[in-house]
């Protein structure tokens, strides 16, 4: 901390010099502008205290005083214990932004049963069970009909084994 800085919290402190709220705000900007500085972005996953959130705009951060940064291992768990109460399992036909895919329970390759298996990936928010993509940027996949679903009015039929 420099002299002025110590000064200016000194006198503030002290109240010996007769000093307006507006004067003390600039004087706090000039001297301690790393306060002032946004710590996130819209996108990034906070923490308030008592739970997670996303930022999903520019009024979110308006409350940046009563957030941290949410840990890699926070989100993950969060998003992994959603994706269990969503019900996602695997053999579930899923349809969203990854297109139509299927949750594979098993590997013909290796002639076994798998395990469910989560991987968040922090850089892209992007989950994944069993190596298909059930949330991306917000968005979950759809859990839909094994045998038939619409989408925007149209019906498409299982063609997958």
């Amino acid at each position: 901390m420099t002299e002025e800085q110590k000064k200016l919290i000194f006198d503030i402190g002290n109240g010996e010099k007769n000093m307006d709220y507006l004067f003390i705000e600039s004087e706090i900007k000039r001297l301690f502008p790393e306060l002032f500085e946004p710590k996130f972005k819209v996108g990034d996953w906070v923490h308030n205290g008592l739970f997670l959130l996303k930022l999903e705009s520019d009024f979110d951060l308006a409350f940046k005083a009563f957030l941290r940064l949410a840990t890699y291992e926070e989100v993950s768990e969060y998003l992994i214990s959603c994706a269990k109460r969503r019900g996602y399992k695997v053999g579930h036909n899923l349809c969203g932004t990854i297109g139509f895919k299927r949750i594979p329970a098993y590997s013909e390759i290796a002639n076994i049963v798998l395990p469910v298996l989560f991987h968040y990936n922090l850089y892209m928010d992007m989950l994944e069970m069993n190596g298909v993509v059930i949330y991306k940027n917000g968005v979950w996949a759809t859990i839909v009909d094994p045998k038939e679903f619409v989408i925007d009015g149209v019906t498409y039929r299982e063609v997958m084994p």
